[in-house]
């Protein structure tokens, strides 16, 4: 069974494929690139939250 780390770890790694392949495809300025992105920094952010607090 995953941690919470690791899971976020796994949908942040994902997130960033599809960011990039939305990008190629649609390019780095269209409206699903750029929500893709909003997606990806709210995973880093939950990320970097729960990393600071088991510090």
């Amino acid at each position: 069974m995953l941690t919470t780390v690791e899971r976020l770890k796994e949908e942040i790694e994902q997130k960033k494929m599809e960011m990039i392949s939305t990008a190629e495809n649609k390019g780095m300025t269209s409206l699903e690139t750029l929500h893709c992105s909003q997606e990806l920094d709210k995973l880093i952010y939950k990320f970097q939250k729960i990393a600071l607090k088991n510090r």
